[in-house]
């Protein structure tokens, strides 16, 4: 066995230059992959808060999502997914992937991404990040640090760790968006 191996490692490369079952079709047959899988070119996004929809269904080309394991682009044709949103940016692309159309600070929740390209995510709050200011999150910053401080309550400590952490990512956010 391994005689066979050495020989066949000690071969030449050789370069296919076509492909035996397909000899009829070649690469300009296709234009993209879209148009040979037949994915879609956007999928039906809609972002959602407890009392209100931002996006109702609306055709999109991509969204990019601040996920507890990581940032996500997603993109019609996306294999099944469901994504636990941690605090940051929701970058919106409907027209073009190279120019957002809207960008929301959220809280956190989930986004699940169906098999027939549909995303639906789902946030406790949802924000444009031209909403943001830069003053009011510093002040609140400043609150929950003095109330972590101030407390020997466990609930309360950890009520606190968690708006530090909230009001740090909406700085951060501001702070990489900055035009």
């Amino acid at each position: 066995m391994s005689y066979s191996l050495a020989l066949s490692l000690s071969r030449k490369p050789q370069l296919l230059t076509s492909l035996p079952w397909s000899s009829s079709l070649s690469v300009q047959t296709f234009q993209s992959r879209r148009e040979f899988s037949g994915i879609p070119e956007k999928m039906e996004f809609t972002l959602a808060l407890p009392a209100k929809v931002i996006h109702d269904k609306e055709p999109t080309k991509c969204v990019v999502l601040p996920g507890a394991a990581g940032t996500v682009g997603i993109l019609a044709g996306h294999v099944p997914l469901v994504v636990q949103l941690v605090p940051g940016v929701v970058v919106v692309h409907k027209e073009s992937l190279t120019e957002a159309s809207a960008k929301y600070f959220v809280a956190g929740g989930f986004a699940v991404i169906t098999s027939d390209s549909k995303l639906s995510v789902d946030v406790t709050e949802a924000v444009p990040l031209d909403q943001l200011d830069e003053a009011a999150i510093k002040e609140g910053l400043a609150h929950q640090k003095d109330l972590l401080a101030k407390t020997s309550d466990a609930d309360l400590q950890a009520e606190a760790k968690i708006g530090i952490f909230v009001h740090e990512q909406m700085l951060q956010a501001l702070e990489k968006n900055r035009v």
